[in-house]
């Protein structure tokens, strides 16, 4: 039976969802609602640990035409890293077909490095996002 979560709004499939009563809120809370939110906090500690190193090695930014170009370049990383995990996925494939799980297994693992490694690239750019909005909120751009 699939229903509307009440906090999130997802369609969830209640013979495999777990759900747990927060006393808190008095609100029914579904397992996928506490994992995101969990997920959410770690990715925002993570994300302002990378602005504190960052914030530590370079200056503000000194124009949006600057902030710009961080953001690109950033985003050209995640793309290269998309990429590589684009190439290493289709490999998998080629291994799936030719029967080689030695082959298999290596790919699932550069798949695995690959993941950390977009996940490091979305973080720094997700970080350079707030330093751009650090220096809106300091010019006074709305």
């Amino acid at each position: 039976m699939k229903v509307k979560c009440d906090i999130c709004g997802k369609e969830i499939d209640l013979s495999v969802e777990i759900c747990n009563y927060n006393l808190n809120t008095d609100k029914s809370m579904h397992v996928h609602c506490q994992l995101e939110e969990s997920v959410k906090k770690m990715l925002n500690q993570a994300a302002s640990t990378e602005l504190e190193r960052a914030n530590s090695l370079y200056p503000q930014f000194h124009s949006a035409h600057e902030a710009e170009s961080v953001l690109r370049e950033e985003l050209e990383e995640c793309a290269d890293e998309l990429e590589s995990i684009q190439e290493t996925l289709k490999y998998l494939w080629e291994n799936i077909r030719s029967n080689d799980t030695g082959q298999q297994q290596s790919a699932l693992n550069q798949l695995k490095r690959c993941a950390e490694n977009i996940a490091i690239e979305v973080n720094q750019f997700r970080a350079m996002c707030e330093k751009a909005q650090a220096f809106y909120d300091k010019e006074g751009v709305e």
